[in-house]
């Protein structure tokens, strides 16, 4: 007879061939198969700071076979923004149950200066 072991952060999927059986003469092989366990995902999402208007569409990083595993996330380049705020659980452990969120936050780059003429019709006097 063998025994499945309890193995921290997966399943027991299944055994091959029976875990009972007859000694032989010769090698015998039990394989045990376990599958990592599905925990919570890690949503990353993009936002303007002070009014949290969503700038791209947030990244669902799956937890499906994940338990004990870390995630790191970056931040996306997004156009006429600047990166300001990088959360602390941009990196960490995927959650056992729920959802982590992390939110990067980006505030509008400002715009370049403005020259502006007035010019007489026809002329070139200002």
């Amino acid at each position: 007879t063998t025994v499945q072991k309890n193995i921290n952060d997966y399943d027991f999927v299944s055994v091959s061939p029976a875990a009972n059986g007859t000694f032989t003469s010769g090698t015998q092989t039990v394989n045990y198969y376990y599958k990592r366990k599905d925990v919570g995902d890690v949503v990353v999402k993009y936002v303007e700071q002070g009014s949290n208007t969503p700038l791209d569409t947030p990244t669902t990083m799956s937890g499906a076979g994940k338990s004990g595993l870390t995630y790191t996330t970056t931040p996306k380049t997004i156009t006429d923004y600047e990166l300001v705020v990088t959360p602390a659980n941009h990196t960490g452990t995927y959650p056992a149950t729920g959802t982590t969120t992390v939110v990067y936050e980006y505030r509008r780059k400002n715009a370049g200066n403005i020259t502006v003429n007035h010019y007489e019709v026809g002329g070139s006097t200002q």
